[in-house]
C-alpha cells in the first residue's frame, strides 16, 4: 500500500481548488485515491518561472516571495501563537493605553465580533479539537459539551458570533477568491488563499468542515492582526489599528526581553540630543555588552 504524504500547503491549494470546481452537494467523502491524484497534479502545475527571472536579482526575489508566502506560513510552529497573541492583545495592548494611545485594539475586537478575544479563542479552539476528528461539525457538537467549564463558553450566541467571522459558505468562498484572482498565468500556486480568513466552510445542510485545522489556529491568533487591520482600512485615511499594532508589538517585545534579562537591564527607546532624537526600541545592558533590539515590520504589501 502506498503511503499518502501531503504538505500542509499542498492541502491548503487542494482544498481551495476543490471548493472551487466540485459539486457543492457530493455527498460522498473524497478517497485516498482520489486525493493522491489531486495531490500530484498540484506537483505537476506549470510555473512561470522562467530562465530570465533566474538570472536577475529581481526575478529571485519575486520567486522567494512566491516561496515563501506559499509554503512559510504552513511550516512554522503554531505552539507559540496562543501566548503570543494573548500577550498582544492583553499586556501589551494595556501598556501600549498607558503610553496615551487611543485606539484600543482589544475593545475594538470586542465591539466588532460580539465577544472578547480570549472567548473567542476559547471556541476556535473547540472547533479546532473536533475538526482534528471529524469530517464534518454541526453547532449542537459544541454546544452539547459534556465538559462542565466549556459550557458557560460553547453557548450557541459566541459560536455563532465566532462562526460570523471564522466561516464562509461556498459562494461567499469563491467570490472572495475571485477578488484575488490574478490575470498573469503560472502562478495559480501563489494566489491568495480564502482559507486564511475563511478556514471554515459552511454546507448546505448546516453542517461545517474545517480542511486545514491549521489554518484555523492562524486565524483565530495572527489572524487577528489582520481582521482588525482590515476593519480599520479606508481609502485615503490613516489606518488607526495599523499606526497601533507597531506599539503594541514594541511593548509585547519589551515583555519578553525584560522576563529574560530582568526589569532593570531592559530600557526603552532611549532619547538625546538637544532635538530629542530616539535609539533603538530597546536596549538591553549585558554587563559590559549592551543587546540593541528594533522593531520591524514584516508585513509583504499587496502591491510586493
Amino acid at each position: 500500500r502506498k503511503t499518502l504524504a501531503i504538505t500542509q500547503f499542498q492541502l491548503a491549494f487542494i482544498a481551495k481548488t476543490s471548493i472551487l470546481q466540485s459539486n457543492d452537494f457530493r455527498s460522498e467523502s473524497i478517497t485516498e485515491e482520489e486525493l493522491m491524484r489531486l495531490a500530484n497534479n498540484v506537483v505537476h502545475i506549470e510555473d512561470n518561472i522562467t530562465n530570465q527571472l533566474l538570472e536577475s536579482r529581481d526575478g529571485l526575489n519575486r520567486i522567494l516571495i512566491r516561496y515563501s508566502g506559499e509554503q512559510f506560513p504552513l511550516l512554522e510552529p503554531v505552539h507559540y501563537l496562543l501566548p503570543r497573541t494573548l500577550y498582544l492583545y492583553g499586556e501589551a495592548n494595556d501598556l501600549a493605553k498607558v503610553r496615551g494611545v487611543p485606539f484600543d485594539s482589544a475593545k475594538e475586537f470586542e465591539k466588532l465580533v460580539g465577544m472578547d478575544i480570549t472567548r473567542f479563542i476559547q471556541v476556535g479552539l473547540s472547533i479546532f479539537s473536533l475538526a482534528i476528528s471529524r469530517p464534518t461539525i454541526r453547532i449542537g457538537d459544541l454546544t452539547g459539551t459534556r465538559v462542565e467549564t466549556m459550557k458557560p463558553i460553547l453557548t450557541e450566541d459566541t459560536v455563532n458570533k465566532a462562526l460570523n467571522i471564522l466561516s464562509a459558505d461556498y459562494k461567499g468562498f469563491r467570490t472572495e477568491a475571485g477578488l484575488h484572482r490574478s490575470t498573469e498565468p503560472g502562478i495559480e500556486r501563489y494566489e491568495f488563499n480564502p482559507l486564511w480568513d475563511y478556514p471554515i466552510i459552511r454546507m448546505a445542510d448546516k453542517s461545517f468542515c474545517v480542511p486545514v485545522p491549521k489554518m484555523l489556529l492562524h486565524r483565530i491568533t495572527r489572524g487577528i492582526d489582520f481582521f482588525l487591520r482590515k476593519s480599520f482600512r479606508a481609502e485615503g485615511s490613516t489606518n488607526p489599528f495599523a499606526t497601533t499594532f507597531g506599539i503594541l508589538f514594541e511593548e509585547y517585545v519589551g515583555l519578553q526581553l525584560k522576563k529574560l534579562f530582568g526589569e532593570n537591564a531592559v530600557y526603552s527607546e532611549p532619547r538625546y540630543g538637544r532635538e530629542e532624537k530616539r535609539g533603538a526600541d530597546w536596549v538591553c545592558i549585558l554587563g559590559k555588552d549592551a543587546l540593541v533590539v528594533e522593531c520591524r515590520s514584516g508585513l509583504v504589501r499587496h502591491e510586493t
